[in-house]
């Protein structure tokens, strides 16, 4: 690029860029690519680029194998990813299944603890309100008393003056009938 184009160019310092990054990942995947237990293709096309076919078995021999038959028996990591094959074991199905088991029982448990928050919540709420209520009858109440006690002495207050108008009244009969306020000439002796 740089010899067709000037380099001073935004996009062709882009693409400059872009193809260092790309060599730069090539030379660090290059030994994952080429590792044999990491990538099963590798390990292939190693035993067949090889000149004899005794290359093949002596790497499977230094990996640990005795022969042949040594690499069938070896399991290769990569496998189920590299193939795409989504065939899983028991134990993993089952383990998978407890943790669905799991999960439903937290999210169940989740549900219940939020439903009994609600609960309480609606409770507390009640108990405000009867609480408010309760004050509002005590003050009513006691509102009530207070008039009542009112009315009461304002009852006993004319009961007296009735009583007292009374005894005056009685007390002006036998003293004579003139009125209160009123002197009665004294009377001759006998």
């Amino acid at each position: 690029l740089p010899k067709i184009f000037s380099d001073t160019l935004k996009g062709v310092k882009l693409a400059l860029a872009v193809a260092k990054e790309l060599d730069d990942w090539a030379l660090f995947a290059a030994p994952v690519l080429t590792n044999p237990l990491l990538t099963p293709l590798a390990a292939t096309r190693t035993a067949t680029a090889g000149a004899t076919p005794g290359a093949a078995s002596a790497g499977a021999s230094a990996r640990g194998g005795g022969g042949g038959g040594s690499q069938d028996e070896e399991e290769d990591p990569m496998k189920g990813f590299l193939e795409g094959s989504a065939k899983k074991d028991k134990k993993s199905k089952k383990a998978e299944k407890e943790a669905k088991k799991l999960s439903k029982a937290d999210k169940k448990a989740a549900k219940v603890a939020k439903k009994a928050e609600k609960a309480a919540a609606k409770i507390e709420k009640a108990a405000r309100k009867a609480e408010l209520a309760a004050e509002g009858s005590k003050r009513r109440a006691e509102a009530a008393a207070r008039r009542a006690e009112e009315t009461a002495r304002e009852i006993a207050e004319l009961e007296a003056e009735e009583v007292f108008e009374a005894r005056a009244a009685a007390a002006r009969r036998r003293a004579g009938t003139s009125p209160p306020g009123r002197r009665r000439a004294p009377s001759p002796g006998p």
